[in-house]
């Protein structure tokens, strides 16, 4: 079963090291400054905003909230991964915050409906004609 509760011990994850780094500001004389700090929220909004106007997104997407619930939808649509692991993943409080990624559309619904009744009988079969 996959969880996101724990980290894999493998994963040698900083505890608070940045996700993403900037090169800092460029000099006159072509060096950086403050090299590897972390990438502040508007400098990724702007990032994101720019790779999604060149991938052709609506705007309402170009942002990094649109981002983190794509990722949260997709990690629930994974077999295994809970609304509860989730919680954990994003940090929320509570499962009702989380809840809001929960999606469904009539595939996975008839999926599921078919997993559930793989090896069960039909409502035919346990009729006497």
């Amino acid at each position: 079963m996959t969880t996101l509760a724990t980290k894999p011990s493998s994963c040698q994850w900083a505890g608070d090291a940045p996700l993403f780094i900037t090169l800092g500001r460029r000099r006159t004389d072509g060096t950086y400054t403050r090299v590897g700090g972390r990438c502040g929220q508007a400098v990724l909004a702007a990032i994101l905003k720019c790779l999604g106007a060149a991938a052709e997104l609506p705007e309402d997407l170009r942002h990094p909230h649109a981002l983190r619930h794509t990722c949260a939808t997709e990690l629930l649509r994974t077999e295994g991964v809970n609304v509860a692991d989730v919680r954990v993943f994003l940090g929320h409080a509570s499962v009702k915050t989380t809840s809001i990624y929960l999606a469904s559309d009539e595939d996975r619904q008839e999926q599921a409906v078919q997993r559930r009744e793989r090896g069960r009988p039909a409502l035919d079969d346990d009729r006497e004609a």
